[in-house]
């Protein structure tokens, strides 16, 4: 009867350890001292690809990159001669040859108190990763805006003290300056509080020719002030969009600034919408086209990302934080729409920015 008991005591274990095997969301495998794969679980198919009867017996090294294998064979001897549990990161490889950011732990396993193999846990850590380098090149990004401004500012604080015949010329530019850092941050401000989804969102119904009519008429002088030409041509009939009239206005404010910006003096901006159907949805069209500058097309690509300024914002001087297009897609999204972009990268063929919304039913 004992024997029946312990059995069945074995027996309840072992089912109970298959099923933490089972249900683990990461790839856990028992290594032989030598390394060698001797059992599984289906996480480990499901992240690398490969059944475990297709590498059993097999060495673990082989699903690491090469380039890390030095790395991950001294950690697996450190936990094996040691008896203790190693941590590491390292490119791991998939099935298809395709690589992923691996948070690995290396956990001695014994028997009679003797360390005979290891458990090794492996995690995709690949979204991990990429969050740490945007929040790196956020922070970068961030402290090389505020200090060109901020560095302008010291600089003219100093020249008000020596040159005080110059205290309009130098308080002018302080202004220019302190405007500039005031607007980095008010763009910084919304796109964390969207980020957050804690931007006011007040949709109402309205037709967006009404409201482009608006903007168009109070940038005409704007416009002009650029000595360029601004025109408005509206689509036909009423093109009613479900929106947040505020931050619709933002997307026109950011568009129309850039076309401003990178069109040389003597050329045009021009602005109109329209109804459009695209596969069964029934759509209203936002477009601002210019003969300027245009944007090369191996920029095409980058233009939305947070701080990215491209050859032309570098090269003409024209202020900017690089954050207004990323703040236009984050708020098309939110109206359920889209931003397109078309340009040949050919100065004077200019760009055309398309923002599609839905029509309200």
């Amino acid at each position: 009867q004992r024997v029946a008991e312990r059995t069945a005591r074995l027996l309840q274990t072992t089912e109970r350890v298959e099923a933490i095997l089972n249900s683990s969301p990461d790839a856990i495998l028992l290594l032989g001292a030598d390394g060698a794969i001797r059992i599984g679980n289906p996480a480990f198919d499901r992240l690398f690809g490969y059944q475990i009867d297709e590498v059993f017996g097999q060495s673990t090294f082989r699903l690491i990159n090469t380039d890390h294998v030095e790395r991950y064979e001294a950690a697996f001897t450190t936990a094996l001669e040691e008896g203790r549990t190693v941590r590491l990161e390292t490119i791991a490889c998939r099935k298809d040859g395709g690589t992923f950011d691996a948070e690995v732990a290396l956990a001695p396993f014994k028997e009679d108190n003797a360390v005979t193999g290891l458990v090794c846990t492996l995690r995709d850590i690949s979204a991990l990763k990429e969050m740490t380098r945007m929040k790196d090149a956020f922070v970068s990004n961030v402290t090389h805006e505020l200090r060109t401004p901020i560095t302008n500012l010291k600089l003219r604080h100093s020249l008000l003290a020596s040159q005080p015949h110059r205290f309009e010329y130098h308080l002018s530019v302080i202004q220019r300056e302190t405007d500039r850092l005031a607007h980095i941050i008010d763009d910084l401000l919304r796109l964390s509080r969207m980020d957050q989804g804690r931007v006011a969102w007040n949709p109402t119904h309205f037709d967006l020719n009404w409201l482009v009519r608006q903007y168009v008429q109070d940038r005409t002088a704007l416009a002009e002030g650029h000595d360029l030409s601004l025109s408005f041509q509206p689509g036909e009939g009423e093109l009613v969009v479900e929106a947040d009239e505020g931050l619709l206005g933002q997307v026109l404010g950011v568009l129309l600034t850039n076309a401003f910006n990178y069109t040389p003096a003597g050329g045009w901006v021009r602005v109109s919408t329209a109804a459009r159907r695209e596969d069964d949805q029934r759509w209203v069209t936002l477009q601002i086209s210019d003969n300027g500058l245009g944007i090369p097309l191996n920029e095409q690509a980058h233009i939305f990302e947070r701080f990215f300024r491209g050859t032309a914002g570098l090269e003409s001087g024209a202020p900017g934080t690089g954050l207004g297009l990323s703040l236009v897609q984050e708020i098309v999204r939110k109206h359920h729409g889209r931003v397109d972009v078309h340009s040949n990268g050919i100065p004077g063929e200019g760009t055309t920015f398309t923002v599609w919304l839905p029509l309200a039913p």
